[in-house]
C-alpha cells in the first residue's frame, strides 16, 4: 500500500511538473482555453482540439518561438531539467502546489475577462466622450452664432431709434 501511494504521489507530481512545462509555453488564449483543465492529458487534449485547424499557424508559432529561444534559455532549461530529474523524492505537497496552480489559472481567466470587459467599457466611454465633444462644438458655434445675431439686431434697433 505505501508503494501504491508513492507511485500516485508521484505521478501526481510529475503531471504538475508536465501542466507547468505546457503552461509556460501557451499565449494567452491557449492559457485561457486549458486554464479548466485538471490533468495535463486534458490540457494537451484541449490544446490538441484547439489546433486541429490551424496546424500551419501551429507550425509558425513553433518556428517563432524556437528563434526567439535563445541559448541562454536553452541552457536554462537544460539545468531546470537535470535538477529535476536528479532529485528522486516527490515533493509531498504536490497536490498543493496543484491546487494553488489551478487557483492561479482561475484568478488569471478571472482577470483576464474582467479586463475584456473593462476594456469594452471603456471604448464606449471614449465614443460617448467623443459624441458630447462633437455636441459642445456645434453648442459653441450655436452660441457664436446667436451673439452674431444678437449683435447685429443691437446695430438695427440703435440706428432705428
Amino acid at each position: 500500500m505505501h508503494i501504491s501511494e508513492n507511485v500516485s504521489s508521484e505521478r501526481e507530481h510529475l503531471d504538475c511538473v508536465a501542466m507547468n512545462i505546457i503552461v509556460s509555453a501557451l499565449d494567452s488564449n491557449e492559457l485561457l482555453k486549458v486554464s479548466k483543465c485538471n490533468s495535463v492529458k486534458e490540457m494537451w487534449n484541449t490544446l490538441e482540439e484547439y489546433h486541429k485547424n490551424s496546424r500551419s499557424a501551429l507550425m509558425d508559432k513553433e518556428e517563432s518561438t524556437a528563434k526567439s529561444f535563445s541559448s541562454e534559455s536553452r541552457k536554462k532549461v537544460c539545468l531546470m531539467t537535470k535538477e529535476e530529474s536528479r532529485s528522486n523524492q516527490v515533493s509531498p505537497s504536490s497536490s498543493n502546489n496543484c491546487e494553488n496552480y489551478f487557483q492561479l489559472l482561475n484568478a488569471f481567466q478571472e482577470t483576464h475577462e474582467e479586463a475584456k470587459r473593462l476594456a469594452l467599457l471603456n471604448n464606449r466611454l471614449k465614443s460617448e466622450n467623443n459624441k458630447l465633444k462633437e455636441k459642445i462644438t456645434v453648442l459653441e458655434n450655436d452660441l457664436g452664432n446667436t451673439n452674431t445675431n444678437f449683435e447685429n439686431l443691437e446695430l438695427i434697433y440703435k440706428n432705428s431709434s
